[in-house]
Order: C-alpha cells, then structure tokens, then sequence
C-alpha cells in the first residue's frame, strides 16, 4: 500500500481519503498502488493518480507509453 498527501488524495466529500464517511464505514486504511504497464511489459508509472493516471492510460491505448 502506498500513502500520498495532496489535491488528489481529496475523496468526493471534499475530504481526505482519511477522513471520508465512507472510508470509516469500510475500514479503509490504505490505497494500493496503482501500476500501469504497457503493451511491451513496460512499466509506465506506478504512481500517477487523477488526471495523470487518466492521461497516461489514453496515451498508452493510443499505442504511446507516455511521461514516466
């Protein structure tokens, strides 16, 4: 599991991911890393979140890989 801080840690209540209802309600105590590997078996990014993540994975549909 990794942890992060920031815009993008703010779940939709306008919380951090921590302190959301229903993280509490779930027990959630961590999120996991998100990997997103290319068509090759590359790695493309194991941290990218929000609008990143999202235009990482277009990137790698179109066939590029992308920023790492």
């Amino acid at each position: 599991m990794s942890s992060f801080s920031g815009k993008e840690s703010l779940g939709k209540s306008g919380k951090r991911w921590e302190e959301d209802p229903l993280a509490t309600q779930y027990e959630v105590t961590g999120l996991p890393e998100q990997w997103l590997i290319a068509r090759d078996g590359k790695l493309i990014s194991h941290n990218a979140r929000g609008e990143k993540l999202e235009s990482l994975v277009e990137d790698a549909l179109k066939g590029s890989s992308g920023d790492r």
